[in-house]
């Protein structure tokens, strides 16, 4: 009795087979070395000597001042207005046609 199914590697030879099995096992050399290269270099990190959650009020100043004072707005907040404002004339214009 004959099974149906797909043919295993896109029907390649044993050459291209040992081709595709070569180049994938470079591949988790490279894939494989770069986490240990990761790992090391996360190991010998340190933690952070700033407490966060002693500035906080000082650093909510800081942006408070910042942004009402001296105009210095939050660059994504500029990029979120201009799209709106740029899906807005575009609908508008679809509407008119």
């Amino acid at each position: 009795m004959e099974e149906i199914g797909r043919e295993v590697l896109w029907n390649v030879g044993l050459t291209g087979r040992l081709i595709t099995y070569a180049v994938a096992i470079v591949v988790m050399y490279f894939f494989i070395t770069g986490i240990v290269k990761r790992y090391k270099m996360w190991k010998i990190g340190k933690p952070s000597p700033v407490d966060f959650k002693k500035t906080l009020g000082k650093r909510i100043g800081y942006f408070i001042s910042g942004v009402l004072l001296d105009g210095q707005f939050p660059v994504f907040l500029v990029n979120q207005r201009l799209f709106i404002w740029c899906s807005g004339i575009s609908i508008w214009r679809s509407r008119s046609d």
